[in-house]
């Protein structure tokens, strides 16, 4: 993958597979590289709980971040997965800080049914989500209107079979700016 490939954001609700397909994914790149979102978010000293009001503040930084350290291994010739959730309502600041890059970015989301999500996501080792987390990120990836093609039902399917969907449809994820609230 060359630099004027988008960077590929990878999400959906907990426990949907985007850790495994990212992977899987960047596995078979050359120079590819899968960041988490989640990474960052253990960094504060005193973190605000991400899915509270309170946190906006906090998360706009984040999403600054990890954006900018996204477009900079980007800007290096990686291919750049940035697994995390990743909602509708961030993808205003995403565009700001990748046009800012001049990075432009791909959107994908990896829908699977409610049980599964749950008995994932609270099935992890060492991060299991809890289970009210699961459901809010759930519900706000169910009904996506215009980024609807976005989306990927990846219920049964295999990481590989994920991956190879991403990059055969990774021109089509482009995100466009009428797509952007």
């Amino acid at each position: 993958m060359n630099p004027r490939h988008p960077v590929l954001v990878l999400t959906g609700s907990p426990g949907s597979g985007k850790t495994t397909a990212a992977r899987c994914y960047v596995a078979d790149q050359p120079k590819g590289l899968h960041m988490t979102t989640d990474d960052f978010f253990l960094w504060p000293a005193h973190p605000v709980d991400p899915t509270q009001p309170e946190s906006k503040s906090q998360n706009e930084a984040i999403v600054r971040a990890f954006c900018r350290a996204a477009s900079a291994f980007h800007e290096a010739g990686y291919a750049v997965v940035l697994d995390g959730i990743v909602g509708p309502w961030m993808l205003p600041l995403v565009a700001e800080e990748f046009a800012r890059a001049d990075v432009d970015f791909a959107y994908a989301v990896l829908r699977i049914d409610l049980a599964t999500a749950v008995q994932r996501g609270t099935g992890r080792g060492e991060t299991p989500a809890p289970r009210r987390v699961i459901e809010q990120m759930h519900a706000a990836f169910s009904d996506l209107g215009v980024l609807e093609h976005h989306v990927l039902e990846a219920g049964g399917l295999a990481a590989p079979e994920v991956a190879a969907w991403l990059e055969a449809n990774l021109e089509n994820l482009r995100i466009s700016p009428a797509e952007i609230d």
